[in-house]
């Protein structure tokens, strides 16, 4: 089951092994425009190419989890 984890300075969703499990963020920009969007990863060897959506509005990017070499090693993206 997922869960909100902290440690070493990080913050995370953890334990993520239901493929339908979701996480939503609402937010709001300071103005209408064109935005960045970063994702922050660390993902096991062994579990790496799951795949992931990350929409905001109508927009929407498609990826898979890189594998790094544990689950304290994040990459952003």
């Amino acid at each position: 089951m997922e869960q909100y984890s902290t440690g070493d300075g990080t913050q995370s969703i953890g334990f993520w092994t239901d493929p339908s499990a979701t996480a939503r963020w609402d937010f709001r920009g300071a103005a209408p425009g064109k935005y960045r969007v970063e994702l922050t990863m660390a993902c096991d060897p062994d579990s790496a190419g799951s795949e992931f959506v990350v929409r905001v509005g109508k927009s929407e990017i498609k990826g898979s989890v890189e594998k790094t070499t544990g689950w304290r090693e994040f990459v952003v993206r």
